[in-house]
């Protein structure tokens, strides 16, 4: 990834940070259940790309809805720990 051109998009279920509805709690039961997976929060998410060197750029949530996409891009070489 090209820091400042190239973007990663994550289009999925995004759990709400408090009182998450019963469906989107099954959802996130069921991937531990099927895949010893999780579904994550907005901020869960931010944190593990910021983990992997992305910062976050923007979202597009459905505020009715319970999955949305989420933009990062890669930080540039002088905001990371190492070089990629």
């Amino acid at each position: 990834m090209r820091p400042g051109y190239s973007r990663l998009l994550i289009n999925g279920i995004i759990l709400r940070e408090t009182n998450p509805t019963y469906f989107e709690a099954c959802k996130d039961m069921g991937m531990m259940a099927a895949m010893s997976a999780k579904e994550r929060t907005m901020s869960a998410l931010i944190a593990l790309a910021a983990e992997a060197g992305l910062q976050h750029v923007g979202q597009y949530v459905n505020p009715k809805a319970d999955n949305g996409i989420v933009e990062f891009e890669r930080r540039s070489f002088g905001d990371t720990k190492e070089a990629f």
